[in-house]
């Protein structure tokens, strides 16, 4: 068995999760494109809250990125959810398209007039070059061979066009303290990354990583892990994330703080997500 992010040995590490001797990237035995099947997905997106704050400031921020690559005008979203992001592209003057397989997701963006496909990225014959940016927020990791869709999305990019990704971090220093009792390895997570592999993955089908950095912490799961109670996802959790996270913004001091925990997490790349950054090089330059 192999990385799949750079092909290198892995072993052991828990029950059907193996990790890379040489990346230090985690990957499930196991078959199927996602783990779960399509039913599991289904029902994502039946009840939908309102976003906090932060994520609000921060989908802004990254649209507002994005405005340096305008050229052709298009934006795809692999995996869109809710649409969230497709909204926040969309009042700034892109043409959004996103991919979605989960049907009370895409009932839902049908309703908000968005251009979605239904189904897997890799099921559509989109057309090559068609888009300025592709973005994939928490997708990569369910896929059991992710290098086939960074390089179909690699394939969809203008050359000079962009890739925004986020993904859970392997090296995350919750993962860390909490080991196994992490949340993010559940069966549905197939892959997740380090910095390294991320790196590593983009290289392979010929994108150039402008950066690569990693932010978050969930107070809570290390909390409820270390007093023996179970660490469980879900909306419950992530509401109260939300408000303690828009507490954080709320005050000056707090705020502060909350800045210089997230520069230490980026510098060291110990946060829970990675945020990553690539492009299709123009011709003439190195791919």
């Amino acid at each position: 068995m192999l990385c799949p992010a750079c092909n290198c040995p892995v072993y052991p590490w828990r029950p059907n999760v193996y990790v890379c001797r040489s990346c230090g990237t985690s990957t499930r035995n196991g078959g199927g494109e996602i783990a779960l099947p399509d039913e599991y997905y289904a029902s994502y997106y039946e009840d939908v809250a309102t976003l906090s704050q932060p994520t609000q400031i921060r989908l802004e921020e990254w649209g507002r990125t994005l405005e340096r690559y305008r050229d052709i005008g298009r934006v795809l979203e692999v995996g869109c959810g809710a649409g969230h992001f497709l909204e926040t592209v969309k009042v700034r003057g892109f043409e959004p398209w996103g991919t979605e397989v989960s049907d009370s997701a895409f009932k839902l963006l049908q309703n908000r007039g968005f251009r979605v496909l239904k189904g897997d990225l890799l099921s559509h014959s989109l057309p090559s070059s068609h888009f300025d940016a592709v973005v994939l927020f928490e997708v990569i990791e369910h896929l059991e061979n992710p290098s086939e869709y960074l390089a179909e999305c690699r394939r969809l990019l203008r050359q000079g066009g962009v890739l925004l990704l986020t993904t859970p971090n392997f090296k995350s220093l919750s993962r860390r303290l909490l080991k196994d009792r992490w949340r993010v390895l559940q069966p549905e997570h197939r892959v997740v990354f380090s910095s390294r592999g991320i790196f590593r993955v983009l290289e392979r089908v010929g994108l150039t990583v402008i950066s690569v950095s990693s932010r978050s912490i969930d107070p809570f799961e290390v909390f409820r892990a270390f007093r023996g109670r179970p660490v469980t996802g879900g909306k419950d959790r992530q509401l109260k994330l939300d408000a303690f996270r828009s507490a954080l913004t709320s005050r000056p001091l707090l705020r502060g703080m909350k800045k210089l925990t997230d520069g230490l997490l980026g510098f060291l790349k110990i946060g829970d997500t990675l945020v990553v950054w690539a492009e299709r090089e123009k011709d003439g330059q190195p791919s």
